[in-house]
């Protein structure tokens, strides 16, 4: 029997493929996100879409960020990406022609 009483629901970003929505429920209830996704899918099916589309982005307003997902990790922080440049780059300007 799942356990709920000690449970928070949070939507999980980082583990979803659009907002985490689905990723949360699956946390919540304790089954695989894929199974979630699927029921979403079938859903959008039966009801032609809008209705599913709606209540997700309803979920999406409500359900909050997962706090332990909020920061950013050490592996995440951004990378000096700068190029070194071995020669001066020659800009052209607009009356140049290429």
């Amino acid at each position: 029997m799942i356990d709920l009483k000690n449970k928070k629901l949070y939507r999980t970003p980082h583990q979803g493929i659009v907002s985490g929505v689905a990723a949360g429920l699956a946390t919540y209830f304790g089954v695989d996100p894929v199974f979630v996704r699927l029921v979403w899918v079938a859903l959008g099916v039966l009801t032609h879409i809008w209705p599913t589309v709606v209540l997700y982005g309803i979920l999406f307003f409500l359900i909050p960020i997962d706090p332990a997902q909020e920061t950013v990790s050490q592996s995440q922080t951004p990378k000096d990406v700068t190029l070194e440049q071995s020669e001066p780059v020659e800009r052209m300007d607009s009356s140049q022609n290429m």
